[in-house]
């Protein structure tokens, strides 16, 4: 490709105002750096932040910014750097560069640039100098689109929640909790996506519910994919779900212990909803039946049941003991009451956290059977089956085989 049509890349009309022509340009990069055959990883890293660059002004364009001198200053540093992307681009396309290692400083240089770029919009955004007028959502790519496709919509999406009003930020949420239960690979890429799986976790704290049903919706089917379990717990998931579970609405609350049973059928993921006042959160579901659904109790319950079914944890007598003094037992003997108005799924659930709490040693026995469990199930007539003389304790017992 010759200088004429590389040159094309960064001319534009005057009479396009500045931040068009920035997007213009950008969009002619991304394409002319898939034509470049050698440092290829340099070239991809760079495409990769010309993307998510193109996302924020794409973004910003649809805000109210006239007359804003921050934001002109940060457009006008932008035009320089593109510039010379351009130049760099146009010497791999001809090979015309003086040497491999300056080249390679070079484009290192180009993408710290472009991060800088990046944050600066991001700072100007966050510094409320900006007006969202439009809350659009690009269009979803097609069923057979590449790779290329989807890091491009995940990167605006990221965007959006990064800069977004939060009608953008709610918008974009539904956007990606649709498409990643139609498509594993905007799962795979959303993970590789520097500081994506972040901001979802950090949107478990927001004060808007909607944003916060949507990020936990989302970090709830991301740990659906056992591949993926990993990054969430990396980013700090569990002490934000529970203090979903402590504050929020119904529906954050269903899909924060959702996200809490799947990632803790993993032992180590247990322990550390325990260190951080997990029990405490679910127990308190378990005891406000009257006011929790039936789904939101059997969540909990399961969630209790893995933590009380890891073999450390059962052994360890200070959790034991908290459970009990906090009223766990009593609240899950309340469940089982078939007078309740939860489902059978949350009394099994239930039945088995209680197995793994007390089945294990006489002492907890006793103590549920202060709490009317035989009263408050339909096991009376299982207990009576285990013959003449075995007494409340020993039918329990044998129960813990069932």
């Amino acid at each position: 490709m010759g200088e004429e049509e590389s040159s094309l890349v960064y001319q534009s009309s005057t009479e396009k105002p500045r931040l068009k022509q920035a997007i213009v340009l950008i969009s002619s990069l991304i394409s002319l750096s898939h034509t470049i055959k050698v440092f290829t990883a340099k070239w991809q890293s760079v495409r990769n932040k010309l993307e998510e660059l193109f996302s924020n002004l794409t973004a910003i364009e649809n805000c109210e910014s006239s007359e804003n001198l921050s934001l002109s200053i940060a457009v006008e540093s932008i035009l320089a750097t593109l510039k010379n992307c351009d130049e760099l681009a146009k010497q791999c396309l001809e090979f015309s560069y003086s040497g491999k290692l300056l080249m390679q400083s070079d484009l290192d240089m180009l993408s710290a640039k472009l991060d800088a770029h990046i944050k600066s919009l991001s700072d100007i955004y966050a510094a409320g100098l900006l007006t969202q007028s439009n809350a659009i959502v690009v269009s979803r790519p097609s069923v057979s689109a590449s790779k290329d496709d989807i890091r491009f919509y995940i990167n605006d999406l990221q965007s959006r929640l990064k800069i977004g009003s939060s009608d953008m930020k709610k918008q974009a949420l539904e956007a990606f909790n649709e498409v990643i239960q139609l498509d594993e690979r905007y799962v795979k890429i959303a993970v590789e996506i520097d500081g994506f799986i972040y901001l979802l976790v950090n949107f478990l704290d927001s004060q808007e519910s909607d944003i916060q049903e949507e990020a936990a919706k989302a970090v709830s089917l991301i740990a659906g994919f056992q591949s993926y379990k990993s990054v969430l717990i990396g980013a700090g998931i569990i002490a934000p779900l529970i203090r979903v579970l402590e504050s929020r609405t119904d529906l954050s609350k269903e899909f924060a212990a959702r996200c809490l049973m799947k990632v803790t059928e993993n032992s180590d993921n247990a322990w550390s909803v325990s260190a951080h006042g997990g029990v405490t959160a679910l127990l308190k579901i378990c005891c406000n039946s009257s006011h929790c659904g039936s789904e939101l109790i059997a969540l909990a319950c399961g969630v209790l049941k893995n933590l009380v079914g890891v073999e450390e944890i059962k052994r360890d007598e200070s959790i034991r003991k908290m459970i009990i003094e906090e009223g766990g037992i009593s609240a899950l003997v309340r469940i089982l009451d078939p007078k309740s108005s939860v489902s059978t799924k949350a009394r099994e659930v239930a039945f088995r956290g209680i197995a793994n709490i007390c089945f294990s040693s006489e002492n907890s026995i006793s103590i549920l059977l202060n709490c009317a469990f035989m009263d408050h199930t339909p096991l009376s007539s299982l207990w009576r089956g285990f013959g003449p003389g075995i007494g409340l304790k020993g039918g329990i017992l044998a129960m813990r085989n069932f």
